[in-house]
């Protein structure tokens, strides 16, 4: 039993995360949708914080079918720099970025970043 549960515990950690994180030498990405659940929060925020970046969520509200309509949260990064997101509502289409940049050290938190 203690088996399948470590199994199944990292193969959620694997499905939900990494569509949404993206680590590589450049960038350190994440992206935040109305479909992103409480799972794929949670994983995304260790993912992010085992490669350099902090993040916390506040204000988080979903809906009676469990779709995020409302997030606030803030970036920080290795460097120090800050990035700040407030969405509420958040729309049906929006894509919220995160992208932090590990050769200069910026952040860019927001529906924009590339």
């Amino acid at each position: 039993m203690k088996h399948l549960l470590t199994f199944a515990f990292f193969a959620l950690i694997g499905m939900g995360a990494s569509a949404q994180v993206s680590i590589t030498d450049e960038k350190i990405a994440a992206t935040i949708t109305p479909e992103t659940t409480r799972m794929e929060l949670a994983n995304m925020r260790v993912e992010l914080i085992a490669a350099g970046v902090e993040i916390r969520y506040t204000d988080i509200k979903w809906d009676s079918n469990n779709k995020l309509i409302s997030i606030n949260f803030i970036a920080k990064n290795d460097a120090g720099n800050i990035g700040e997101y407030h969405a509420s509502p958040l729309q049906a289409d929006q894509s919220i970025k995160m992208v932090s940049n590990r050769q200069n050290g910026e952040i860019c938190v927001g529906l924009n970043c590339e």
